[in-house]
Order: C-alpha cells, then structure tokens, then sequence
C-alpha cells in the first residue's frame, strides 16, 4: 500500500512486505494537530507498522480511505463526558474483558478501558491525567483497580494540581506514593509537567514502551500510546 505523494505523513514505519494488512488491526487516534495510525498483528498482537499524519491533510490517508483492507479497523474515543458503572449494575454488557462499563455517547473504544488493561502489568498505583481543551480527565488505579474517575473544568495550573490531589484524598493516595501519568495533550501544555513534579513521586508521559524507538520526531512513543492502550482490548 503506497501512496503518490507522502508530504503530510510526519512519522511511518513500513509494513514489512511479508505481513499481510488483512492480518493486521488498525487503530486511529486523534491527538492534537496529529491523526496517528497503527497497525497490529492479529497474530501476535505487536505493533507492525504506523503512521503519523496531520489531521487537515487526513482525508488524503490511503489506509482511511481504504480500511477495508484491514481484519478491523478500531477508534480511540476520549469522551470527558462518561460515566463508569460497575458491570454488575449496568444494563448494557461488559466490554473488553472489564469489570466496569464506560457509558458515553461517542463511538470507539473509549481510553478508560485501555489504560485498565494496560494497569494488569503494572504494579502499584498511578493516576492518569488527560485532557480536552479546559477539561480534565482524572482516573486512579491501583494495580488494575479503578478507583476514581471524573472529569473537571479546570482553568490553570493551580486548580489542576487541585482537582489530582482531592481525587487523591477521597481515594486514600499518598502524595510522596504517587505516580502521575500524562496523556500528549497535558504533558505538552506549557509548563504544566514541571510545575507538577514537585508534587508527587514522579510525573511522565504516557508513552509506548519502545526500547529503540524510531527516531522521526521526539514525541513518537507519546503519540502512539493511546492506540497501544486500544491494542489491549482486542
């Protein structure tokens, strides 16, 4: 799958020629300016190929304009707007192996259910941040447990470090025993990662655990960890 002209893909990792796309999952995210695309193996479930493009250039993307040629084809919903019911309580079914339901009104495998796989192989607690404009998304895990999740208006630096750290105290969590992870959006805003690292045991951005990462921009393994987390549910 080649395209003419490549001017609006930013980063691109080939599909090796010996992997066919129709055993391959795409997933796509929208994060900042970037519409970012990734490609896994239904076989082993590894990351085989990506892409990175500029969202006003997106509708030029072969792999949009022709995901049929995929096994699937799965979207990142990042929805401030959820509620999250316990599965035992909810009416709709469970999804993606969780002990909760994610009910919003946009479609796509809403964030929230990848970072709960993505804690069953970390240990300890962490909160994890994201953001939409003046809104903050606000979970807490400890292990692969969720034990807060709300979103806030927030307006500075101030009234964010605010909402974290009262999340925190309803749920019983540390500070100096805190492990606060940034999504792109929120970990890039200026200022905002170092103003907050004083308060906590360590403040990182979320981001693909790459040992070698390809070396096309700085921010690579920050912008294709939302679809790593989607990864996890299928």
């Amino acid at each position: 799958m080649e395209t003419g002209s490549k001017k609006h893909i930013i980063a691109e990792r080939f599909l090796d020629s010996g992997i066919s796309v129709q055993l391959c999952n795409l997933f796509v995210s929208d994060i900042a300016d970037f519409k970012v695309l990734s490609l896994y193996s239904t076989l082993n479930r590894k990351l085989v190929a990506y892409k990175v493009i500029t969202l006003v250039d997106a509708a030029h993307e072969e792999w949009l304009n022709d995901s049929s040629v995929f096994n699937d084809v799965f979207y990142l919903n990042t929805d401030p707007d959820f509620e999250l019911v316990p599965a035992s309580f909810s009416e709709l079914p469970s999804k993606y192996n969780s002990e909760f339901v994610v009910k919003t009104q946009n479609k796509g495998i809403h964030l929230i259910y990848g970072i709960h796989h993505w804690m069953k192989d970390n240990n300890g607690n962490a909160i994890v941040a994201f953001g939409h404009d003046d809104l903050l998304s606000v979970l807490i895990f400890d292990h692969d447990k969720c034990c807060f999740a709300n979103t806030f208006k927030y307006a500075d630096q101030t009234e964010f470090l605010y909402f974290v750290i009262n999340a925190m105290q309803l749920v019983g969590v540390k500070q100096e025993e805190a492990n606060l992870k940034l999504d792109y959006q929120c970990f890039h805003k200026y200022g905002l990662a170092e103003f907050l690292s004083s308060y906590f045991q360590s403040v990182e951005p979320l981001q693909v655990p790459f040992d070698d990462p390809d070396p096309e921009i700085d921010d690579l393994p920050e912008l294709l960890m939302p679809n790593h987390l989607l990864s996890l549910c299928v």
